[in-house]
């Protein structure tokens, strides 16, 4: 049940990606605050051109968006030319370091200031790499998305092209890997070799998931998916039945109850790639005669008025695809699926108090733990967010250092590899490479506004294996105004 609600109907060939959802979906992570995260920042170059095609507008400063990401981007840059997920100072990702060059690989082509330098420090530092690398047996994801991006920047040694296609095809682990190699080659106008390359893709696109399968690149079929009909629109590859490629990852997101970053951004590039050559249709709504992608928005008033026709006048068969979005009555309730969190309320000397119970008094400061349970190690790269209540701010995200905290240190935290204190939430991301038992996470707030106020849950969850997550139960809060 929802308060408020409405109704996107999306006619057409690209309705298959449900693309209303889809940009719903970007915009949720809370891995981040003003800043973009490496894997938020490539679909940005897209998102006016997506939601231009489905008749939702655009961003008017998307642009100063997409130029902040870069700068924040290059912030994370090492001095060897690569890149951390958090900062300059976790590199060592080659899949990530590629993953990173192809949004300023990109940014560039699309019209973007790109520093020479930093550009030039990225690619030396693929291409050191990749001559480099030693043969593999079933791996090398990042050699191939290395020799991606060389190609794009025009880098890449032919030589090493042909040899990756001749005689390490089969030993690619995942099928974008074995597209990367094909856009590869395409770039450098072997077509037949890049053809092989994308067969072999969408053939082993065709194989069982294995859902407790490490993977080192980010990855997931649906992820794979995605990007494998990104590249196939773009490079359009003989033998590639786009069409199709489009209804598998539409049926694979209609199965995914959550999503990664990666599954979205791959997403999103697949749903420009495709929509720039979507075939014109005549598709009235209404009675109101449409072209193209069809895509219309319904709030729940007008729909309780009257009812939406939609008719054919074509020669063939199309598609339709109806998604409804509301905000719900009721928050989550408790859930555990991969996770167990709990969240605590300490006074800085240690008291346990429970500020549901009882008013906080304004300018009061509790310490809150968090305490996650992972079930299985996933990808091992959890991201906890806790939602402020609207009456309380972060004071101290590190309990490390600070006045006022000595005596809660007989409680043990766990260093998170990277905190961020946002006005609204905090954040706090952790990076295992072995099963855990528990780990824990502790900042301060301070009850700063009078007032009564919602306690949203503290969530959990698996950046890359988003339906490993859990929540704590929401309530409310009340904070009294000082000397009362």
């Amino acid at each position: 049940m929802a308060n408020t609600g409405a109704l996107t109907l999306a006619v057409g060939p690209l309705a298959r990606l449900d693309v209303p959802s889809l940009l719903l979906s970007l915009d949720r992570y809370p891995y981040g605050c003003a800043e973009q995260t490496s894997s938020r920042a490539l679909p940005l170059l897209y998102l006016n051109e997506v939601a231009s095609m489905i008749g939702v507008g655009s961003d008017d400063k998307l642009n100063e968006t997409v130029t902040k990401a870069i700068a924040s981007t290059l912030a994370k840059q090492t001095s060897t030319g690569g890149f951390g997920l958090w900062g300059p100072f976790d590199g060592g990702d080659l899949w990530l370091d590629a993953y990173v060059t192809d949004f300023l690989i990109r940014a560039k082509a699309e019209g973007y200031a790109v520093p020479e330098e930093a550009m030039s420090m990225a690619l030396d530092n693929l291409a050191n790499q990749v001559s480099y690398a030693t043969d593999f047996d079933n791996g090398g994801e990042a050699i191939a998305y290395a020799l991606h991006d060389l190609a794009r920047a025009g880098r890449a040694a032919i030589g090493d092209l042909r040899y990756y296609l001749e005689a390490r095809l089969d030993a690619f682990a995942s099928p974008l890997a074995k597209a990367q190699l094909g856009a590869a080659l395409a770039l450098y106008g072997d077509s037949t070799r890049s053809e092989t390359a994308f067969l072999a893709a969408v053939e082993d696109l065709r194989k069982a998931e294995q859902p407790n399968r490490y993977r080192s690149d980010y990855g997931s079929l649906l992820r794979d998916t995605a990007g494998v009909l990104t590249l196939a629109a773009e490079f359009k590859p003989a033998g590639v039945d786009i069409g199709a490629l489009t209804g598998q990852l539409a049926k694979l997101r209609d199965r995914a109850r959550y999503t990664s970053t990666q599954e979205d951004s791959w997403t999103l590039l697949a749903a420009a790639a495709v929509g720039r050559d979507s075939a014109d249709g005549s598709i009235p709504v209404n009675g109101e005669a449409l072209t193209g992608p069809v895509y219309r928005r319904f709030d729940q008033e007008a729909l309780e008025a009257a009812p939406v026709e939609i008719t054919n006048n074509g020669d063939t068969d199309t598609e339709a695809k109806v998604t409804v979005t509301a905000i719900p009555q009721t928050p989550p309730p408790v859930s555990s699926n991969g996770f167990i969190i709990t969240r605590e309320y300490f006074l800085p000397d240690g008291t346990s108090v429970d500020p549901q119970a009882a008013p906080i008094a304004q300018n009061e400061r509790l310490v809150v733990l968090l305490t996650v349970k992972p079930q299985h190690l996933g990808s091992g790269q959890y991201v906890i967010a806790d939602p402020l209540p609207a009456g309380f701010e972060i004071e101290n995200p590190d309990l490390s250092a600070g006045e006022g905290v000595s005596d809660f240190a007989r409680l043990t935290v766990d260093a998170p590899t990277h905190v961020e204190s946002c006005t609204d939430q905090f954040v706090a991301a952790f990076r295992y490479y072995s099963d855990t038992a528990a780990f824990k996470t502790a900042y301060m707030v301070r009850a700063v506004s009078p007032g009564s106020f919602t306690l949203p849950g503290a969530t959990v969850e698996d950046m890359y294996r988003p339906e490993f997550r859990g929540n704590t139960a929401a309530g409310r809060i009340e904070v009294t105004q000082a000397g009362q």
